[in-house]
């Protein structure tokens, strides 16, 4: 090495890095690129102080730290030198061959996974929600100075289990206080030791799609459907099966002779996205379909807290004894989505292999969270939130029909959920909704196009819009930008 390295080291004395840091850095690159060869030799730590005008502790620490990382090695009686590793990775002097090179273009993801993930999830949202993005909860009513008190306890008071590896599939308060929760509320037929706490509903789809999917297994999923489960039980290899849905809910007398499923996914209470309910004679016919099939099923609860008109119908699984439904729900729309909290009542079968997998994958939930929801529940803060948040999304969801009602009837036509917290509004013909949806976007306005959540061949154009999240005069204005649009838009016609 020239005792001055010109062209290996330029410092910059007004830059941020500090002066060790760059000779560190200008060394290495010079190592990693063969400009400094092995067995190269480094000048005394005084010279190069003196040529490079800095300390000699400067120097000593740059060197040291190449040291540490094996770019140079120090040996008594012969200073510090380049260390070999290059040579014997190219083979110099060993007798060994270089290893064969792919000439082609660099590692990449594989091309199953484009697929997969296109019919998938949509992709990332901006980070400011606009109105009327669907699926999110209003987030300004959420009880954040109570929580946070809640979850400073927590933080003090957790047990050294808690703190560290002892509950990863739950905590035993969550567990037991969300299994309360589902027997009163949803008539799930479950116990504190059946419930598998994760990071989100989603999470519990993954966990249930590696379990229980292998490459072509047959799954029912609703059409149109949620493209999140879609995304979970593609990622396995699975084989899609759409199954038709109408007014009642899922409807497989509707479909075309389907292979008989290993799992079927399902939305009973307010189907996503188009917010039917699942009729009692569909459930129970689902049910026989999955008896005769040796099938789980997935009842994707996730929004079942909003019910508006009349009583809700009590959960699918708890409408048979001992029933292979695995009951997945979530705190993301009742609660806040960045609490990170989902859940699931997994059927006998299944509960020790989940809590197994989980450990495996690291769907896991912090244990904090989990204790301070566990007292937010138990103290009845829970249940509080869910009935005023209902009144607050019921107003809501009548003045976003009233409004499209009002201002666009003749060009859409919104569908009347029973309860949730967004709803479908349809367009008449075949018009282009992924390109509409993109015009209402650049307006201020989000919406996802319906027909994206089909697989099948009779897909429903229009518009999913959320109400949950925007007061009554927000829905109002957001319609308004609509309407403009949709009346305005040429790219907005029935397709050839």
């Amino acid at each position: 090495m020239d005792r001055s390295l010109t062209g290996v080291i330029d410092l910059d004395r007004r830059g941020p890095l500090p002066l060790y840091r760059q000779i560190y850095e200008q060394l290495r690159e010079a190592i990693l690129a063969g400009t400094l060869k092995p067995g190269a030799k480094v000048p005394p730590s005084r010279d190069m102080a003196h040529d490079l005008g800095t300390s000699r502790t400067t120097i000593i620490n740059a060197i040291d730290q190449l040291v540490a990382e094996g770019y140079l090695e120090a040996r008594r009686g012969s200073g510090t030198q380049v260390a070999g590793w290059r040579r014997d990775l190219e083979g110099e002097g060993a007798g060994r061959r270089k290893p064969e090179t792919n000439s082609g273009p660099g590692p990449s993801v594989p091309k199953r996974w484009k697929s997969r993930l296109s019919k998938g999830k949509s992709a990332e949202r901006p980070v400011t929600a606009r109105p009327l993005r669907p699926g999110i909860p209003d987030i300004a009513e959420f009880p954040a100075s109570l929580w946070g008190r809640l979850l400073r306890r927590a933080s003090y008071s957790q047990s050294a289990g808690a703190a560290g590896y002892a509950y990863l599939s739950g905590h035993p308060d969550l567990k037991k206080a969300i299994a309360r929760h589902l027997t009163e509320y949803r008539l799930v037929d479950t116990a504190a030791d059946d419930i598998i706490v994760t990071s989100s509903a989603q999470a519990a789809l993954d966990l249930v799609a590696r379990l229980l999917l292998a490459a072509d297994d047959p799954v029912w999923i609703e059409d149109p459907g949620y493209r999140g489960a879609r995304a979970a039980f593609m990622n396995t290899g699975a084989r899609l099966v759409p199954i038709p849905v109408d007014d009642a809910g899922m409807a497989p007398a509707r479909a075309n002779s389907p292979p008989a499923p290993k799992l079927i996914y399902v939305t009973p209470s307010h189907q996503y996205p188009l917010g039917s309910t699942l009729s009692l004679a569909r459930r129970l016919e689902i049910l026989d379909i999955a008896d005769r099939a040796g099938a789980f099923i997935v009842e994707d609860d996730y929004d079942s807290e909003f019910h508006y008109e009349g009583r809700p119908i009590a959960a699918l699984q708890g409408l048979r004894k001992n029933s292979p439904v695995n009951y997945v729900g979530t705190f993301s729309k009742s609660l806040l989505p960045g609490l990170r909290l989902g859940f699931m009542a997994a059927p006998p079968a299944l509960r020790s292999a989940l809590a197994d997998l989980q450990r495996a994958t690291g769907h896991y939930a912090s244990a904090a969270a989990q204790i301070a929801a566990a007292e937010f529940i138990n103290a009845g803060h829970y249940r509080s939130h869910i009935r005023k948040m209902q009144s607050i999304y019921h107003k809501r969801r009548d003045a976003l029909i009233a409004a499209i009602e009002d201002e666009m009837a003749d060009v859409l036509e919104p569908l009347r959920p029973e309860g949730g917290m967004q709803l479908a509004a349809i367009l008449p013909g075949r018009r282009d909704d992924a390109e509409l949806a993109r015009l209402v976007g650049q307006a201020g306005v989000e919406a996802d196009p319906l027909s994206l959540f089909s697989l099948g061949r009779n897909k429903r154009y229009g518009l999913l819009l959320g109400y949950a999240a925007w007061p009554e005069e927000r829905i109002r204005e957001a319609v308004k930008t609509i309407a403009s649009v949709i009346r305005e838009s040429a790219d907005a016609k029935p397709r050839a």
